[in-house]
């Protein structure tokens, strides 16, 4: 947006001069909603139409949050079967217990399979050696271990043996290999949690956000990648307010985003964008550039 609060073919480097490549514009229409959305008092009431589709509040949010419950519910089923319940009372054992003997009762393969093996389950009965009650336990292995009637070396916690297992066994049909299912659950409600916290945020610096004119610095590439893409960092500078020489960010990867943005930053080309004024003391802060949504 130039001086004249109009966007696009008015665009000019910082000596003055048109850039020798062609800057992406917007229609008219999409110019003149924006030049006078960013002109109003704040807060902004209404958000137009076309600025709100630009900014992608729904589509985007509404796309982010089912693809986010899906892995949330995935990760859960997952969780629900692989999860090892019983790795406290596991812990329990290793750190205190005493040794006696026992038998195998049963031997089967369970349902569940551990990188490819898998696993068994066993009932087990033995003798506690200070009470003689006969207890009987359920324990499981990755891959087959022992048969039935085969006697075995039992751990029981004292005065507890209804906490015991076979030595070499587990309590749990799941492994503490098997805690890495928490990572679906949990991947899926950050991204449930930031497909709401996003839309709400641009909202909010929609209605809220004070303007500013910024100059693209430089472009970083991140270690993130959406939808295959790399996802690239503008950091901008202000140029209306030689007293903030803050660091702005804005990122996407959006390939016709990046494309803009590295125009941007050949030309010299500044832009207005909306910040948040709380930000002043963060070491880098957040800033949307309105025009780069409609690119």
């Amino acid at each position: 947006m130039d001086k004249n609060g109009s966007f696009g073919d008015s665009a000019r480097d910082v000596s003055g001069n048109k850039p020798e490549h062609a800057m992406p514009s917007l229609t008219r229409e999409a110019g003149e909603s924006l030049t006078a959305f960013l002109l109003a008092p704040v807060p902004r009431r209404e958000i137009p139409p076309v600025i709100k589709r630009a900014a992608g509040m729904k589509t985007q949010a509404v796309g982010l949050f089912l693809f986010g419950l899906f892995f949330l519910v995935l990760g859960g089923v997952f969780t629900w079967i692989f999860f090892p319940y019983n790795l406290r009372k596991d812990w329990q054992l290793d750190r205190s217990h005493l040794v006696t003997t026992g038998r195998v009762s049963e031997a089967e393969k369970s349902n569940m399979s551990i990188n490819e093996t898998p696993v068994y389950r066993y009932a087990f009965e033995f003798t506690a050696s200070e009470s003689g009650e006969v207890v009987q336990g359920v324990c499981y292995t990755t891959g087959r271990a022992w048969n039935k009637g085969d006697k075995v070396g039992v751990l029981y916690i004292e005065g507890n043996p209804s906490t015991a297992r076979i030595e070499g066994s587990r309590l749990s049909a799941g492994s503490v290999a098997t805690l890495f299912v928490l990572i679906f659950p949990l991947v899926g409600a950050i991204i449930v949690v930031v497909s709401i916290h996003v839309p709400l945020r641009r909202q909010w610096m929609l209605k809220n956000g004070m303007v500013g004119e910024f100059r693209v610095r430089k472009i970083v590439s991140t270690n993130v990648k959406i939808n295959k893409q790399l996802r690239y960092r503008a950091e901008c500078e202000r140029v209306d307010d030689a007293m903030d020489d803050g660091v702005y960010s804005y990122a996407s990867h959006a390939s016709g985003k990046i494309k803009y943005l590295r125009a941007l930053e050949s030309s010299g080309r500044a832009v207005f964008g909306l910040y948040d004024p709380r930000d002043r003391g963060a070491k880098r802060r957040k800033l949307e550039l309105p025009e780069a949504w409609f690119m």
